[in-house]
């Protein structure tokens, strides 16, 4: 039984598929044509990032909200996240006939850079391609936060 702050994920069924609801709208606009650079035209990819900790202490716990929105949305678009490499967990698929890596990283939330970058810059992904998806302890459990960059506080 999952507990705790966590069981607010639970109790707030719509909190996910928000998240997807508002993440499939954005796909369009991250490949408009004024977004693209021509020069990597050729590679339409974006990357979802979701964070979380490797250690089993974490499973369930709202530390590990990024790994389970990255889950759902993994169910939802039909792409496995089970290749291993970039010290994470990622797969690749299509949503819309756009390109979209999902990317869980295995490192402890503060070294997530360490999987994000070195895979974003295999697909060449450029940084306004990538979402990360996570937990900020300034929200409260089960809302959501969009903004367009970020910090190492958050």
């Amino acid at each position: 039984m999952v507990g705790g702050i966590f069981s607010s994920f639970t109790r707030n069924p719509f909190l996910f598929p928000r998240a997807y609801v508002i993440l499939n709208s954005c796909i369009p606009f991250y490949f408009s044509e004024k977004r693209l650079n021509k020069q990597h035209e050729h590679k339409r990819y974006l990357l979802i990032a979701g964070l979380g900790n490797p250690e089993a202490k974490y499973d369930g716990t709202r530390h590990n909200a990024g790994f389970a929105a990255l889950d759902y949305l993994s169910g939802k678009w039909g792409i496995g996240v089970s290749k291993t490499k970039f010290q994470g967990l990622w797969g690749q698929g299509e949503v819309d006939g756009h390109k979209v890596v999902l990317l869980k990283p295995l490192t402890y939330m503060n070294l997530s850079g360490d999987s994000i970058a070195p895979l974003a810059g295999f697909f060449k992904i450029p940084a306004d391609h990538v979402i990360v998806l996570c937990d900020d302890i300034t929200q409260n459990p089960g809302k959501l936060r969009i903004r367009p960059s970020g910090s190492a506080g958050g």
